[in-house]
């Protein structure tokens, strides 16, 4: 009795499943589905921008020396006329030996001057000197020539010629002193004392704490130098900025920036996920070549931009996601490059649900874009069309459901 149970309940576990068994070959496969509707095939595509300021200026070191103070950190704002960096001078052996010959010329200098035009200087002295001596010469000459005038040969020839050589040298004499005390000579000798004082002071500021302000407020973008570091004049130490206008620079792939135009629009997002908008006001026609992160060498070119609003937080040098988009077709039906099915003859086809059966439909496929491909011929709007039948074994003919 035992025995006919067993075989009973053997039978009905076998008829439940060749039961179970045609129903499921008879059960529609679900499937996921997209309605095939006319809209626009873009291409989106990421790249790495920054943030700079549209005015910025270099400040470079007036004199050579030693950094000895950095009161500003890069990002600090910074006033009008105050101190960037400070700077010790130059002071070595070669300048200091330089400074004392200077003062030693401008010493000798000062003295040469006192000795002829100070209060007991030797060019007035002189001249008064010439003058008496002219003046005497002068007076014996004339009484000479008056006294051989009224009494003829009174005074020899040799006595008068004796005389007049007498005068013609006193009165050289008094030229020569003249011309030493006179306005140019004197301007001659302030001029040499001028300059030596003009060279001192030139080296003593090359020695002395040189302190480079800010032109204008701003920020402090940059520093290139570090405390205690050697510079030269004319060195770049620092650059800073105005705040105010931003630009937004970016070098793009130079077949995707031969798409872009001015007025173009391009979505960024910060660091902090801030997001805002840009839109394109330069392109620039020469393209540079470079590597690539992988080590492939490409082609790009710098576009720039016009930011929308930013964060107060954000200044120069922030890193930015700008992400372009480019049109490639509008008012076209397009689908899932993962929907595409190559067929034997080298033509393309999808599979679309008819009479819930899936139906495999040759299409002629156009642009690509964004991961999407132009159905230009094969299916019409409203088709319902099976997304990824490779994954799901789709096979024609099969009987399929969409699923919810």
């Amino acid at each position: 009795m035992k025995k006919q149970y067993k075989i009973i309940f053997a039978v009905i576990i076998a008829v439940i499943c060749i039961a179970y068994a045609g129903w499921s070959m008879t059960r529609p496969l679900a499937v996921k589905t997209l309605t095939l509707t006319a809209g626009t095939l873009q291409e989106k595509y990421t790249v790495q921008g920054t943030l700079l300021p549209k005015s910025s200026l270099i400040l470079n070191a007036g004199e050579s020396g030693t950094i000895t103070r950095l009161p500003f950190r890069a990002g600090q704002p910074v006033k009008a006329g105050e101190a960037v960096a400070v700077l010790s001078g130059e002071s070595n052996t070669e300048t200091e030996l330089r400074l004392a010959q200077l003062r030693q010329g401008l010493a000798a200098a000062r003295q040469e001057y006192a000795a002829r035009y100070g209060d007991k200087g030797a060019a007035q002295a002189n001249l008064e000197l010439a003058q008496g001596e002219y003046d005497r010469a002068k007076w014996d000459y004339d009484a000479v020539l008056q006294m051989n005038g009224a009494i003829a040969g009174t005074y020899t020839a040799a006595e008068v010629k004796s005389l007049e050589s007498r005068l013609t040298a006193a009165e050289q004499n008094l030229a020569l002193a003249q011309r030493e005390n006179s306005q140019a000579t004197k301007s001659y000798y302030q001029e040499q004392i001028a300059s030596w004082e003009s060279q001192i002071a030139a080296l003593e500021k090359t020695m002395e704490a040189n302190p480079l302000t800010a032109p204008y407020d701003g920020l402090l973008w940059e520093l290139f130098v570090e405390e205690g570091a050697y510079v030269l004049k004319n060195q770049p130490l620092a650059k800073l900025y105005q705040e105010g206008e931003m630009k937004l620079e970016a070098a793009v792939l130079t077949e995707d920036a031969m798409s872009l135009a001015p007025g173009d629009t391009a979505y960024c997002t910060l660091a902090d996920g801030s997001v805002f908008s840009a839109q394109v006001i330069y392109i620039s026609p020469v393209a540079n070549k470079g590597l690539s992160a992988i080590g492939i060498e490409e082609s790009r070119n710098l576009v720039e931009m016009s930011p929308g609003a930013l964060p107060a937080s954000v200044g120069a040098g922030h890193q930015v996601d700008v992400v372009f988009t480019n049109v490639e077709a509008e008012n076209v039906l397009t689908a899932p490059i993962s929907a595409i099915i190559p067929l034997p003859s080298g033509e393309d086809g999808v599979y679309v649900i008819k009479d819930q059966k899936a139906l495999l439909a040759p299409v002629v496929t156009g642009k690509k874009g964004g991961g999407y491909v132009e159905l230009s011929s094969g299916v019409a709007a409203g088709d319902l069309l099976i997304l990824n039948p490779f994954d799901q074994g789709i096979k024609n003919g099969m009987k399929v459901a969409a699923e919810n």
